[in-house]
Parts: C-alpha cells; structure tokens; sequence
C-alpha cells in the first residue's frame, strides 16, 4: 500500500466519523426544534412547524443512507464503503428520500420569504416564479430518482449525470429567488420597520445570502463534475461488477480492503464532503429563523400572512 493510498482512505475515514457526528447534530436540532413547536403557550410560524419535522425525517433518512459511509475512486469512480453493510438499492432509496425533503425544506423557505413579503409589502404573488421554483423541485426530485434507479439497473456511472443534470434548473430558479429577495424585496421593507420585524428581516438576509452563495458554488462546480462523469461514464459504478448487472441487492467493498482489491485505486472523500454540505445547508435554512414570526397559541401555528400583515401593520405606525 503506497502512502497517498493510505492518506486517502484515512482522510475518508475521518470524513466518515464527521458524518456520524454531524447525524447527531442535525438529530438533536431537530428533536429542539420540534419540541418547541409542541410548547404550550406560543405557536411557531408555519414555516417553523412544517420544516423541522421535514428535517428530522431528513435526518433519519440520512443515517440510513450514510450509515455504511460511501467513497468514489479518484481513477475510475467506483463505489465502496466503511462497513460493507448495506445493500445498493436500500442505500439509493434513502438517499433519494432524504434529497427529496432537502427538495421540499428549500421550497418551503421559498414559499414562506415570498409570502409573509409580498404580503407585508401588498405586492402581488409572483405565480409565474413560484410555479418555476415548484417546477424545479419536481424535476429535481424525478430526475434524480432516475439516475438512481438507472444505475441499480444497468450499474453505469453515467447515470450520475441525469442526477446532477436534474438538479441544475432547481439550483439556478433558486439562485435567482435569493437574489431577488436580497436586492429587490428587502430593501423596500428595511425603511421604517420595528425591532421585532428588523430580526426577521437581519435573519432572512443572511440566510437568503448564504444561499446564494451556495447555489452558486454549485452552479459553477457541477459543470465540471459532469465533464468528469461523462468521460467515465460508462465505466461500471460496483468496479467487481459487469455493466448490465442489477446491483440492487449488492453490498459495497470494504474502505479498507482497497489495497487488496484494487491496489492502484485511492478512494477520495467528496462525495460524502458534498452530502454533509447539504445536511449543514438544510439545517441553515430553519434553525436561523427559529421563533421568528410565532405568536399566541390559536392554532398550531401561525400563518404566514399573518406574520406579513404584522409586518406591515408595524411599517405603517412608523411611518405615522
């Protein structure tokens, strides 16, 4: 084993343990979050309820999935694992389930930033936009199980690239609503607003900002990973196994047992980097907003518009 192999499959390894503990995090914010959504006395935002039980089924999703760890190979991108203990297609259902609440917590934030700000600011709704942003979630969310059911059935890489390509038109109808958000809407409600409503609106800033920038990353990264997927497209994605063959009820090669079974391969930490990314960024959506807009407890929770209409009810008296 030469020493860049064994760098590598311990920089994996470590990559591996920050997963598990990051699972921690996310579970136990989740499980506060909600607990107080439940509190007596005080009703969340919609927002608030509605995401944080997203976000621990997320999580969940997300210790299926990641539990066993997953690694590609700098060489030829096959798969291996820490443990070799969950089959492919458990581990591919997870991992398009917990995307698909990543999906729905992002379209959530969307829903809710334009309407408790249209409404504050009696605009009209932007229909046409929000129909795109929900349109990019289900194209997103279709094409990426796609690409994940046709790797089980053909175990071609290449299906890797309907997955990634599914979820550039969600990223950049993303990208453009944090950007009007930030440049557009937040401005006109700056002026005049209260120290309840400058929260909200200080929150919404840094979080719609940190967005941005993310999507951004992603926008100008992912262009390049799908350059590197085609290229080795049609390599096989479980290296010890023919094209064509269902990997379904395959379980992944031992990290360990690289230098044994594929002496010239080094596994790289990317992928996981890149979900554990995501895990923080769904995190960053809710937890930055956490109590603002809850109120009284008439309900389980409080409207957005209603949050808008106190927003604007507070913009006037500073203006009289």
């Amino acid at each position: 084993m030469s020493d860049w192999q064994h760098l590598s499959i311990r920089i994996c390894l470590v990559t591996y343990v920050v997963h598990m503990g990051s699972l921690v995090c996310w579970f136990l914010a989740a499980v506060r979050g909600w607990c107080r959504s439940s509190k007596a006395g005080t009703a969340p935002s919609e927002y608030e309820y509605w995401v944080v039980r997203l976000f621990l089924i997320m999580a969940v999703a997300d210790f299926a999935r990641g539990v066993d760890g997953l690694s590609d190979t700098f060489e030829d991108g096959s798969f291996v694992s820490v443990w070799g203990s969950v089959n492919i297609s458990g581990r591919f259902f997870a991992w398009w389930l917990r995307d698909l609440l990543g999906f729905q917590i992002l379209l959530l934030f969307h829903s809710f930033t334009v309407r408790w700000s249209h409404t504050a600011l009696e605009l009209p709704m932007p229909r046409l936009l929000m129909t795109m942003v929900r349109f990019g979630c289900a194209t997103a969310t279709i094409g990426f199980g796609t690409g994940l059911c046709g790797a089980l059935v053909t175990n071609k890489q290449i299906w890797q690239v309907v997955c990634m390509v599914s979820v550039l038109p969600y990223n950049a109808v993303s990208c453009f609503m944090c950007g009007r958000h930030l440049w557009r809407i937040l401005p006109q409600l700056a002026n005049g607003s209260d120290p309840e409503s400058g929260d909200l609106l200080a929150r919404s800033r840094t979080t719609a900002t940190r967005m941005l920038v993310a999507h951004a990353i992603m926008l100008s990264a992912f262009p390049a990973l799908i350059h590197q997927k085609v290229m080795i497209g049609q390599n096989p994605l479980i290296a010890h196994l023919p094209v064509g063959t269902w990997i379904g009820s395959t379980l992944l090669p031992v990290i360990t047992d690289v230098p044994v079974l594929y002496p010239g391969k080094h596994p790289s930490p990317a992928l996981e980097i890149v979900e554990i990314t995501m895990g923080w960024f769904c995190l960053s959506l809710w937890w930055p907003v956490v109590g603002c807009g809850s109120g009284a407890d008439d309900g389980k929770f409080v409207v957005v518009e209603t949050i808008g209409s106190r927003m604007r009810a507070a913009h006037r008296g500073k203006s009289d």
